[in-house]
């Protein structure tokens, strides 16, 4: 229930409890949660930042010498398509991206996990030939209606699948009656997998067998989804130092562009549809090279750039407190 809360030793809870107990339920209806090593917070601060979307929880841990050492996390459960608690997927996931484009100013060290309940096969989570991300290793083939939702939001945010990159060992993360499937994940920006390493998929049965417990588990008892691990390398972690450097990059600010309200008049000038077909008819006209796509690329990239700066209003955003001016 709400207010209902998981006691571990050594161990901080935060959840988001499911407020309604469904007709049905054996037990408390669920929700989502992190379990916070005691150790971690010595160094860290942690604070609830959303928690008004049920299956959705975000937090944030700051370290408590250095503002830059910060993380942004999100747990997440979707329920499966077939669920008497189905919710609308494609709605699911604009709330997560609209939360990305909130929060992520806050700080480049983000990352989601948990159970969303899509399978995407081998579906690219990048544009081939636009974004640089390494192929991922494929375990499950098959795809549902909440995949193709996964992957374009991934493609939206520019965030890539973890599971199969980096990693020490890869598996399927639900192992059940029904079948084997790949519906966790963690999910990380582009330019942050470098920071995400040796990513394991660990079974139930492994786990129960490497520790000698499947005595104390019936058959129909033993959990059905695997523990997802990683490492997150942080610089400075650990003795979090003050960083006079860090601090002079966090007290600038930058110009961003505001996408409400554009103009039906957007992009669609005579002068701006000229400069279009003229992209177009040099990509036609020319011998098909990598340069030549290359400057028609950067042709149309400023062309776009050029009538946003000329028709979109701006606002400066000061990167140390992500506050508008």
């Amino acid at each position: 229930m709400k207010d209902e809360e998981l006691i571990l030793d050594n161990y901080t809870f935060i959840g988001n409890n499911r407020t309604k107990l469904h007709i049905n339920a054996k037990k408390g209806s669920g929700g989502v949660a992190f379990l916070l090593s005691n150790e971690l917070l010595k160094d860290f601060n942690v604070s609830v930042i959303d928690n008004d979307n049920e299956g959705i929880l975000w937090i944030k841990l700051k370290c408590k010498n250095n503002f830059y050492e910060n993380i942004i996390a999100c747990v997440c459960y979707l329920p499966p398509e077939n669920s008497t608690r189905r919710v609308d997927g494609q709605k699911f996931y604009e709330n997560l991206l609209c939360q990305i484009v909130k929060y992520q100013e806050e700080n480049t060290c983000m990352f989601l996990c948990g159970d969303f309940n899509s399978r995407c096969a081998n579906d690219p989570d990048f544009i081939p030939g636009v974004d640089n991300v390494p192929d991922r290793h494929v375990v499950d083939f098959s795809t549902n209606g909440f995949g193709s939702y996964l992957i374009d939001f991934l493609i939206n945010v520019n965030f890539a699948i973890l599971n199969g990159r980096n990693t020490i060992s890869n598996n399927f993360t639900f192992i059940g009656p029904q079948g084997a499937s790949v519906v966790d994940f963690c999910l990380v920006p582009y330019e942050s997998l470098q920071k995400f390493v040796d990513f394991e998929v660990l079974t139930m049965s492994n786990i129960l067998e490497n520790y000698a417990l499947f005595s104390n588990f019936q058959n129909n008892d033993i959990p059905d989804h695997s523990i997802l691990k990683w490492k997150h390398v942080l610089s400075n972690y650990g003795n979090c130092k003050e960083n006079v450097l860090d601090r002079k990059i966090l007290n600038t600010s930058k110009e961003v562009y505001v996408f409400k309200n554009i103009d039906d008049n957007f992009m669609s000038t005579p002068d701006v549809h000229s400069r279009i077909i003229s992209t177009i008819e040099q990509l036609e006209s020319s011998v098909l090279s990598q340069n030549s796509i290359n400057q028609a690329y950067k042709d149309f990239v400023n062309n776009i750039h050029n009538e946003m700066d000329s028709n979109l209003k701006h606002k400066t955003v000061k990167l140390s407190t992500s506050k508008v001016t």
